[in-house]
């Protein structure tokens, strides 16, 4: 299996958006042109939470005692730390 591109600093941007907004996953693969397996992946690195929404659709958050999501600057020295 071919591995995916990396994530740009755009998309990882928007997808840190869209997360807060508590976007469908099919809404935010849609948005970044990714499969909602990348999605789901980033959403794991990340320790956030998928869970089913009103219309069960998986969305990113339905609780409202989440943590706050860590600035892009830390997204991005974890994910290059990682790669």
């Amino acid at each position: 299996m071919a591995k995916d591109k990396p994530w740009t600093k755009k998309e990882k941007q928007t997808f840190i958006q869209l997360v807060s907004k508590g976007k469908a996953v099919d809404v935010i693969s849609q948005a970044l042109d990714k499969s909602e397996d990348d999605v789901f992946i980033k959403l794991r690195r990340l320790g956030l939470e998928v869970v089913v929404g009103e219309k069960n659709q998986p969305t990113t958050t339905s609780r409202s005692d989440l943590p706050k999501l860590p600035s892009v600057e830390n997204v991005m020295k974890r994910s290059s730390a990682a790669q």
